[in-house]
Parts: structure tokens; C-alpha cells; sequence
């Protein structure tokens, strides 16, 4: 029997993580869309994928690109739309991340009656593409773009996927308990680092309301990271 979930972005990441826990279908993409056999049936579609801008694509051909794949999925039947944003679509910042986010937001809410939009804070897990916060975490890198004052919210895979499991409906906030900075990080891990001179700081005025709720993850975050290097050796 066939899974009821079809996920994009599946090659690595969050999307490769929940492809191998919820036994699902992936789905392929091309240049300009997303594709999938028409004799399957789509219960549920997960859309994790996410580029990346490069020398080979710049801001307006990344925006161009994701919004046209996106628009793909819209001709697919399907019963759910579970859409992976993040966290950073409630800042006062923009930049060609923030508002592919929020656009395709707007359009899940426009043409979908049953959708599960999560935003989650920076993401941790098995596979990941190490962030600044890791690399400072495992002392891969000494040198990094970020103040030390910069502030992150760790959450993981799992609990993504639990969000998932829980068949919810709407809009997820998902934040820990208390954020880190990168500079109580450092300290935690005993690592020496140069700073950077751009400050990010995660969202904390977080909306509540019929339709967008907040998930708080408990628990201390640095333990938990510390567990999660050493286990990944």
C-alpha cells in the first residue's frame, strides 16, 4: 500500500528526514515544476523544498523559480497541504527567502480549504547542511558573519515530524522555550569565534489566534545540541 504523504525536497534535509519516517512518496521536480505519477492517488502533500540563491541564480530568478514550482503543486489533487515555512515570515526583515514565504503562504490560505503551514525556528537534524550555530557547536569554523548577540531558537526534525503526526490544521509557530544566543553558544561549547557584523534575531511577538497557534518546546536546547553532535558522530 502506498503512503498519503508526497513530499518535495526530499533529497536531503527535513524533506529526506520525513521521507524516511513516514514511508512517503517523493516528489520530482524540473527546472519549472513538480511531477508525480497521474495514477497515484495524493492524500496528503508535504512541500519541504527550498532552493538556494548562487552565481547561477540570483535573487529575482531564485523568487521566479520557487513561486513557479510551487504553482505546480496547486494543479495536483491532493486532501492536505502541509507547507514547511519558517519562523522569519513574522519579522520586520525582508529578503528573497522571507518573501517567497511568504507569498506562497498567502496562496495556501487563498486556495486551500484543509492546509497545515508549520514555521519553524532554525532547524536541527540528521543530514542537515550545517548552519553557522553548528559549525560554531562542533568548531568546524572560527569565523562567522553573525554578531555574537545574534539570537536562535533550536528545533528539530522530530519535532516537526510529531507536528505532522498530530494532523493539525492551520497555522504552527514553532519555538523553544528560551532562545540562544550565538555567544552563550560559544560559551557552552568553549569555542573562540569571530564575529560577523549582521545581528539576526528570531521573532518573538508570535500572533495567536483561531487559526495560528504556538507550539512551545520545552526542554534546554544546548543539551539537546550537545547530544545531537555527539550522537551524529
Amino acid at each position: 500500500m502506498s503512503s498519503k504523504y508526497h513530499i518535495t525536497g526530499a533529497s536531503s534535509g527535513l524533506g529526506k528526514f520525513l521521507l524516511h519516517e513516514l514511508d512517503a512518496n517523493r516528489i520530482t521536480r524540473d527546472k519549472e515544476s513538480y511531477k508525480i505519477s497521474e495514477c497515484r492517488e495524493i492524500s496528503k502533500i508535504i512541500h519541504c523544498g527550498s532552493g538556494r540563491i548562487s552565481k547561477e541564480l540570483n535573487s529575482d530568478a531564485f523568487i521566479k523559480e520557487q513561486l513557479s514550482l510551487f504553482e505546480s503543486l496547486l494543479d495536483l489533487k491532493h486532501d492536505k497541504f502541509i507547507y514547511i515555512s519558517s519562523i522569519d515570515v513574522l519579522s520586520n526583515r525582508m529578503n528573497p527567502y522571507i518573501y517567497v514565504k511568504k507569498n506562497i503562504e498567502e496562496q495556501i490560505i487563498q486556495n486551500f480549504k484543509d492546509f497545515l503551514i508549520i514555521r519553524p525556528c532554525l532547524l536541527f537534524g540528521k543530514g542537515m547542511i550545517p548552519n553557522q550555530a553548528l559549525k560554531i557547536a562542533t568548531g568546524f569554523s572560527s569565523r562567522v558573519t553573525l554578531t555574537m548577540t545574534s539570537t536562535f531558537g533550536l528545533v528539530w526534525y522530530d519535532d516537526i515530524l510529531k507536528v505532522i503526526d498530530e494532523d493539525l490544521s492551520g497555522i504552527i509557530n514553532v519555538i523553544p522555550e528560551k532562545l540562544v544566543s550565538l555567544n552563550q553558544l560559544a560559551n557552552y561549547f568553549s569555542r573562540e569565534v569571530l564575529w560577523g557584523d549582521f545581528e539576526y534575531l528570531t521573532p518573538q511577538n508570535l500572533p495567536c489566534d483561531n487559526i495560528e497557534k504556538n507550539l512551545i518546546i520545552k526542554g534546554d536546547s544546548l543539551s539537546r545540541l550537545k547530544n545531537f553532535i555527539k550522537t551524529s558522530k
